[in-house]
């Protein structure tokens, strides 16, 4: 099945990036200031993590760690799904709703070109949401907005 929709046509090419020897406070000072739920860890231009609000809600917060005294790379998530920017936008919600991602690093030849995020699936086609295996807190949120 096909949508139509090709990732490098869609995918937020401004990705914000941060190091994995940075402390967690510094990620999620730069995650709120630029509105994202997300950075992409790299080092030396190669994609080695990524961290996302939840690893900090989790890994941080709920384990009780201080976020000054926590290195990114203690926290970040290091199993990198990533998609091709040649890709058709329905692989890319298989494989958020595969691996219950939001966030998917668009790689090409090694190198970071963007970024998709469930929010951009929902802009561009609702309607494959339901593939989604996290759809039940999608849907709370579009409630919610209504």
């Amino acid at each position: 099945m096909e949508s139509g929709y090709k990732i490098g046509e869609i995918m937020v090419r401004d990705v914000k990036t941060t190091f994995q020897g940075d402390i967690v406070t510094l990620a999620a000072r730069k995650m709120a200031d630029e509105k994202i739920g997300c950075l992409v860890i790299t080092d030396e231009d190669k994609v080695v993590g990524i961290l996302t609000e939840q690893d900090i809600a989790r890994k941080v917060v709920a384990e009780g760690r201080e976020a000054p005294a926590t290195l990114v790379k203690e926290v970040m998530s290091k199993n990198i799904i990533h998609i091709s920017p040649n890709e058709d936008l329905h692989r890319a919600v298989e494989l958020m709703g595969q691996n219950n991602i939001k966030h998917l690093p668009v790689i090409s030849n090694g190198k970071l070109e963007g970024i998709l995020t469930f929010k951009d699936v929902l802009a561009i086609e609702p309607a494959l949401i339901e593939m989604m295996s996290f759809k039940s807190s999608v849907r709370d949120m579009l409630d919610k907005n209504k």
